[in-house]
């Protein structure tokens, strides 16, 4: 495709190819969240070119790449991704830890501007009528995927790229959320007869544990690890975002939050003021390399934590902890 808009959490991302020169592949997990409208919150240019960085950069953030193995992590190579600065135009400089070659990419945007540029190298771009596109990570390496067109008979396929391979795809929805004011989390979400419940926590808390508990019960799961608290039409709610194949685009109503850790007994008490506002940033994702993005974060979980109530809950594992928090949140309501 040379362009195409994908609506994750009600974001309009449109990706476009300028040039003619790149067949734009949205890999199999972003299928359900492909959308036909023409209006877009960001238009991404992609192109084929270097990816080094222009002279005068300086570098504002790093991340290594790390693993977590049950619980524990583990950094595999210092070099992943980094953001740099050079007046007001910010370059994300990313590896893709998953290509298993030297594939390159180099974001260029504002945070005051709809117009990013994004360079991938020419190890970032597929030739051919390969199985094996530019976009595999863990959850995405099947050869079937739903978003591709095959070439005809005879035909040679154009260059090929995704553009929201991994780390990019975190990133660029990571930025989004700045600019709009909303905030990402690391927290699973369910909604259970209209109520949406979110669990806040960091690997290892239960936070797939809870998910799994409540899809038995027959909620609706909206993620299990990555969510987006946006306000639109007027009240809070809660969106998933692609990480898992052929995922499809969920979004459920805010009405509790629950910073969550495993404990003999179930346990609720409700947090208020700091408490609340600094229990929720803990777990959320955050750059924390210029002020304005710090304050826009803490503004956000200040407005968030003022409209939904807040709470520390160590829960048992099990069945009993679905009728406790629904009596609590009843009590709660009551109250």
């Amino acid at each position: 495709m040379k362009s195409y808009v994908l609506n994750i959490a009600d974001y309009k991302i449109r990706f476009e190819n300028p040039e003619g020169n790149i067949d734009l592949m949205p890999s199999g997990r972003y299928s359900g969240f492909l959308s036909a409208t023409e209006n877009h919150d960001v238009c991404i240019r992609v192109f084929p070119g270097d990816t080094e960085l222009p002279a005068g950069t300086q570098k504002v953030f790093s991340a290594p790449y790390v693993e977590e193995i049950n619980g524990l992590r583990l950094k595999k190579k210092d070099r992943f991704w980094s953001v740099h600065k050079k007046d007001d135009t910010l370059y994300i400089l990313t590896e893709f830890p998953f290509s298993g070659d030297n594939r390159t990419g180099l974001l260029r945007f504002s945070l005051e501007s709809r117009n990013w540029d994004l360079f991938l190298n020419s190890s970032s771009i597929r030739t051919g009528s390969s199985d094996q596109v530019f976009g595999a990570d863990p959850m995405d390496y099947l050869p079937d995927r739903g978003c591709r067109a095959e070439p005809a008979d005879g035909a040679v396929s154009p260059p090929q790229a995704d553009p929201m391979d991994y780390p990019l795809d975190g990133l660029i929805l990571y930025y989004l959320t700045v600019i709009h004011g909303d905030i990402m989390i690391h927290a699973s979400g369910i909604n259970s007869g209209g109520k949406g419940f979110m669990f806040s926590g960091v690997s290892g808390k239960g936070k797939s544990t809870m998910a799994g508990l409540w899809d038995r019960h027959g909620a609706r799961v909206i993620h299990d690890d990555r969510l987006i608290i946006r306000k639109v039409r007027g009240s809070y709610s809660m969106f998933n975002t692609p990480v898992y194949r052929n995922d499809e685009a969920r979004e459920s109503p805010l009405d509790a939050i629950f910073i969550i850790e495993h404990g003999t007994e179930n346990e609720a008490l409700r947090l208020h003021g700091a408490s609340a506002i600094t229990s929720l940033l803990s777990n959320c994702i955050q750059h924390n390399w210029d002020e304005a993005v710090i304050r826009q974060s803490l503004d956000a979980a200040i407005r968030i934590c003022a409209s939904i109530p807040v709470f520390q809950l160590r829960f048992r594992p099990d069945n009993s902890i679905i009728a406790y928090l629904l009596q609590q949140v009843k009590t709660n309501e009551s109250g």
